[in-house]
């Protein structure tokens, strides 16, 4: 499916109160589906275990949630395994921002006795695959261990950050092969309460660890430990001058404490630290702070955070209460024109003014009867809902205003039109054909499409592309598209395996189906080694392979098979070098290799191609290749 890139919808999530529907909504989009699945079990015994909490998470390649720019994803509701230990989730990969290489699920899973573990695969390697079956992962037992804080006159130490890691950590599991890389967690960090002791949401592994106390302004020494242990094991730090920090308590306009949230003194994530379950803070002063005052920032969410202005403090004050800005519960409820409730959306909420001390929301999940609350500060906001559905299309940006009264806030989208596309190669229906309709100036056939996501309005007179419905042939060769009402002119890109992918446009959509007729269509198949020669073109190559389980094979930068056949197809090999080109033209076409190289980090970009050979390619049967890295570009 085409998809471009988008800038990432700069939002932050805050907690709301839903209960999701238990019906898979199709998307307007046609997605593939993904079923990834497993068993957890003692790694001693190979008992199953139960009562492990899955969770998954769709990334982009930037790290921030999938839901952010693609509106058609959702993070599945997490999964507690039963008796049998297992896990299923079904997903549909959405149309995304970026190309599909580049997006990544996260899989993590935790039990209350066991070491967590975790996994993660780009979209197009776990595809390849159709589903992802990680079988029996075998869970070692944990310990959790008393870890406090304390300086050395022995006073117990709230708010310090410890950072843990095991040392000759076990070596990463990988359970699929050229799939995805998975290991248990070596390593920890978290900030110490109000009782000055660590409280781990998981077990560790026993063996040696270090753990290093950061975020105080001052060196702190390395500790090292040993697990199990019996006795308390403690992390000592020399004590702080008194107007090195800054400690007193959140609250809200009731007094209650603020818990969770993010402070700083720098504007930034640098040097920030959490409020306590009690609301409780300590804010250590950085070397770089010479000023007396403590200028206080706020904000509710760490993936990415806007700072609003607290308080202005005195280094040293032990004693500050700083109330936090009211919010007011907003209470949105959406239903499409007809008057039906809308259960299956996305909702995107702004500030209207972007320099406002007030955090962007993303909503983003499925909600019973159309119904989601949320607590908003004070002011002016737009809204948009991305249905992921084939019952409703996107509705305009709406604008709002949240007072200083409770609002309910009724939202309408509008219902669809359903319009038909008939592929046919030599007047018999084609199968399995993918149609997509495309909105804006021409597109290229190979261009990538923007999908129409929670970052744009309805498609008005633009020169961008946007990619707003999609959809597979059946064995008539009909292919069924939810569109908006007032879609008239629009382009049909139709692809598949067995025909030339072909661009049509329609001036106006008939009330019989459009009838696209194509050509048949050539496949090259092949595979390209050495391997290890391959993937070295990669100018990142090192740093890969430095970081085995970092991208989980992806390489934004890897090498490519180009066909130049009147124009030029792209490909990229997978782990293992192979590679499939469809919807080829028949006849004689030249392969080459082609391969980036980055000048400086971050800079400019050279692209180049090496030669590979000329084939003939027929319909039908696919041409097999085997190729080879030219020589002059194999390691000396």
């Amino acid at each position: 499916m085409p998809t471009a890139w988008l800038l990432p919808l700069l939002c932050c999530c805050i907690t709301f109160t839903a209960a999701s529907a238990q019906a898979g909504p199709i998307s307007t989009l046609h997605n593939r589906e993904l079923v990834v699945q497993g068993r957890f079990v003692d790694e001693g015994s190979g008992a199953p275990l139960s009562r492990c909490e899955v969770r998954l998470s769709g990334l982009q390649s930037n790290g921030l949630a999938l839901a952010r720019s693609a509106g058609d994803w959702c993070d599945p509701e997490p999964i507690t395994t039963g008796d049998n230990g297992r896990f299923r989730f079904v997903l549909r990969v959405p149309a995304a921002n970026e190309e599909p290489d580049l997006n990544r699920y996260q899989l993590r899973v935790s039990h209350a006795m066991h070491v967590p573990w975790f996994s993660h695969c780009t979209f197009a390697v776990a595809l390849a695959q159709g589903t992802v079956d990680y079988g029996d992962v075998r869970l070692p037992e944990g310990v959790r261990p008393r870890i406090r804080c304390l300086d050395t006159n022995g006073a117990l130490q709230p708010g310090v950050r410890l950072v843990l890691r095991q040392q000759a950590q076990r070596a990463a599991v990988t359970t699929v092969p050229y799939g995805p890389q998975s290991w248990w967690i070596g390593s920890t960090a978290g900030v110490t309460d109000i009782d000055g002791y660590l409280h781990l949401d998981d077990a560790l592994q026993p063996g040696t660890w270090t753990a290093v106390a950061q975020q105080r302004g001052v060196p702190a020494p390395r500790a090292t430990f040993a697990l199990p242990s019996r006795d308390a094991i403690d992390i000592v730090v020399d004590p702080l001058p008194t107007r090195a920090l800054l400690c007193g308590r959140l609250v809200d306009a009731d007094g209650e404490p603020v818990a969770d949230a993010l402070l700083t003194t720098k504007g930034n994530t640098t040097g920030s630290t959490r409020s306590l379950r009690d609301g409780r803070f300590v804010l250590y002063r950085a070397p770089d702070q010479r000023d007396g005052k403590a200028i206080v920032s706020f904000a509710r969410d760490s993936s990415e955070p806007r700072w609003s202005h607290l308080a202005t403090l005195a280094w040293g004050e032990t004693n500050a209460s700083i109330t936090v800005p009211g919010d007011i519960r907003v209470r949105f409820e959406v239903t499409t024109t007809a008057g039906t409730p809308l259960e299956a959306f996305n909702l995107y909420c702004q500030p209207l003014d972007p320099r406002a001390p007030v955090e962007p929301v993303q909503l983003s999940g499925t909600f019973a009867a159309g119904r989601v609350e949320a607590r908003l500060t004070p002011g002016d906001y737009r809204v948009l809902v991305y249905p992921r559905t084939d019952e409703a299309l996107p509705g305009p940006w709406e604008e709002f205003m949240v007072t200083a009264s409770e609002a309910t806030l009724r939202l309408r989208v509008p219902v669809p039109t359903v319009r038909a596309v008939r592929v046919t190669r030599d007047g018999a229906p084609v199968a399995d054909a993918l149609v997509e309709v495309i909105t804006g100036d021409e597109p290229g056939i190979d261009t990538f499409a923007l999908p129409l996501t929670a970052l744009e309005t309805p498609p008005q007179v633009s020169r961008r592309l946007l990619l707003v419905a999609s959809a597979p042939t059946g064995a008539d060769g009909l292919a069924t598209l939810a569109v908006a009402r007032d879609t008239r002119a629009a382009w049909l890109r139709v692809s598949g395996r067995t025909i030339q992918t072909r661009i049509v446009h329609v001036d106006a959509w008939p009330g019989a189906a459009v009838e696209v007729p194509v050509a048949a269509g050539a496949v090259l198949v092949g595979a390209i080694g050495p391997v290890e020669a391959l993937f070295a073109l990669d100018p990142e190559d090192a740093a890969v392979r430095g970081g085995p389980a970092i991208h989980s094979h992806q390489r934004r930068l890897g090498p490519w098979i180009a066909v130049e056949a009147g124009r030029t197809y792209i490909a990229r090999p997978d782990p293992l070098g192979r590679f499939e080109l469809t919807g080829l033209p028949p006849g004689r076409v030249r392969v080459l290799l082609g391969r980036t190289l980055r000048r400086q980090p971050n800079a400019s970009i050279d692209r180049t191609t090496h030669p590979l050979g000329t084939f003939d390619l027929t319909p039908g049967k696919p041409t097999e290749v085997k190729l080879t890295v030219p020589a002059e570009l194999l390691p000396k």
